[in-house]
């Protein structure tokens, strides 16, 4: 992927109020990818697209995006069962006479 991607702000990231929230709109954002790999492959199909050096980059592009938002939706679903673990058994030591 290009170095520069990174540069750009994560407003949709920073939107989010809550864990569950900030899964919920990187689930979005993996299944937009998701469609854009499926029309980028009808395109190529259907030979609308013929620069095959640029639709190779550009399917990199996309794999490398799932790729991202896969990690990040599955750490951060790991850490927020993580801390709902936790949450629960710091209030059962709490409700203990």
């Amino acid at each position: 992927m290009r170095k520069d991607f990174n540069k750009y702000p994560d407003l949709t990231g920073q939107a989010a109020l809550t864990k569950k929230e900030f899964i919920s709109k990187r689930s979005i954002s993996l299944k937009e990818s998701w469609e854009t790999r499926y029309w980028l492959e009808l395109l190529v199909k259907s030979k609308y697209l013929s620069d095959y050096k640029k639709i190779f980059q550009i399917q990199k592009d996309i794999e490398s995006i799932i790729s991202m938002l896969t990690k990040i939706i599955k750490s951060s679903q790991n850490n927020l069962q993580f801390f709902i673990y936790h949450l629960s058994s710091l209030y059962a030591d709490r409700a203990k006479p």
